[in-house]
């Protein structure tokens, strides 16, 4: 059985939002954090980006074009500056979707392309929103503008909520781990990478590479 090397980056941490569908919890998008000149994150900080993401959820255009059973209910702020330490969580409110239309297939998202400074897969992260209703398609079967603009938007507000407290988002690039040894050696350390752009790209409707079932 392969040997698991704890995650690791220096810099870093990871910003989980956690979604339910009828009240039960069903995805989680994972966002990369830049800590920039912050060293430790205390516990109140994920508190500081809850309090400003429910202040948002009103003004969120995305909400009407998110079956109404949809619902992001809380968040996770975890430090990967050392290995293994604990992830602090707070409620967010007001990011409920309001449409009375039927959900889309629970995989259907659309995708967020974050951009770096630097060209490769490595500097280029992905944000896949999901949950949509059958009135964020458009015949022909692909998304429509206001939900392009509505997940930009989405993503804006979640980086203007990180801001607040001083740190931005990231693209992480893992480590490299060669585990032909024992125990495994990382032959090239994680990184971050500070966001600069972000964009739907298309209109495409993607799929999830990950579910959140179970141990959410």
């Amino acid at each position: 059985m392969p040997v698991q090397v704890p995650l690791q980056v220096d810099g870093a941490a990871l910003l989980r939002l956690i979604w339910q569908l009828n009240g039960q919890d069903e995805a989680v998008n994972v966002v990369g954090i830049d800590k920039g000149l912050i060293v430790d994150l205390p516990s109140t900080i994920v508190q500081a980006i809850a309090t400003e993401m429910s202040a948002a959820g009103p003004t969120l255009t995305i909400l009407p074009l998110l079956n109404a059973g949809i619902t992001m209910t809380r968040i996770g702020l975890r430090d990967i500056n050392t290995e293994n330490l604990p992830e602090f969580t707070a409620p967010v409110t007001g990011w409920t979707g309001t449409s009375v239309d039927d959900l889309l297939p629970r995989q259907t998202s659309l995708v967020v392309t974050v951009r770096t400074p630097f060209a490769g897969r490595r500097f280029r992260g992905r944000f896949y929103q999901w949950g949509w209703a059958e009135n964020a398609n458009e015949s022909g079967g692909v998304a429509s503008e206001a939900a392009r603009a509505g997940a930009e938007q989405l993503f804006s507000v979640i980086r203007n909520a990180v801001q607040t407290v001083g740190l931005s988002i990231g693209v992480i690039s893992r480590p490299v781990v060669d585990r032909s040894v024992d125990p495994p050696v990382i032959t090239r350390p994680g990184l971050v990478t500070p966001m600069e752009t972000w964009e739907v790209r298309d209109l495409i409707w993607d799929t999830q590479r990950r579910r959140a079932h179970p141990g959410i």
